[in-house]
């Protein structure tokens, strides 16, 4: 049988103070085990420049393949410009005009490598290519690899 000293109070309200040095406990744990990961977000901006780039470059190289025209990619460190040559005929991008992706990459910082051509069957022109392979890289993320024979940007 339940007596009244296994109900409360009908006054009593609030938290013991175990209760909120618990509580606290939990929270500070959770906090160090969640702020190191807010505190790694320039790996996650290194990997969507990562990603907008190889998107970049595969626009480039689609596009050399439709239209059957040379489009040139010069690689800064805050990102890679399109150039598309003026006509078929020309191997040149120098009279072309800015070839804009239908997206809006963000700038990030930090790639390297040579400046290269997409030819008209959508592979490079080979500059700067190692063992067939042109190598970008970017700071914090992996590196991105054009196949030189074939264009295949990885």
């Amino acid at each position: 049988m339940l007596t009244p000293t296994h109900f409360p109070r009908h006054g009593q309200f609030g938290f013991t103070l175990v209760e909120l040095i618990v509580t606290m406990i939990i929270i500070g744990i959770m906090a160090v085990s969640v702020l190191p990961r807010f505190s790694g977000l320039s790996d996650f901006d290194a990997k969507g420049f990562h990603d907008q780039t190889v998107a970049q470059l595969r626009f480039a190289q689609k596009t050399a393949l439709a239209q059957r025209r040379t489009v040139c990619v010069t690689v800064g460190s805050t990102g890679i410009t399109l150039r598309i040559a003026s006509s078929d005929t020309v191997a040149v991008c120098t009279t072309g005009s800015a070839l804009t992706p239908p997206f809006t990459p963000k700038a990030g910082s930090g790639l390297g490598g040579g400046n290269f051509n997409f030819l008209r069957m959508g592979e490079t022109d080979g500059a700067g290519a190692v063992s067939g392979t042109i190598t970008l890289t970017i700071t914090g993320a992996d590196n991105i690899l054009i196949d030189a024979t074939t264009g295949y940007v990885r």
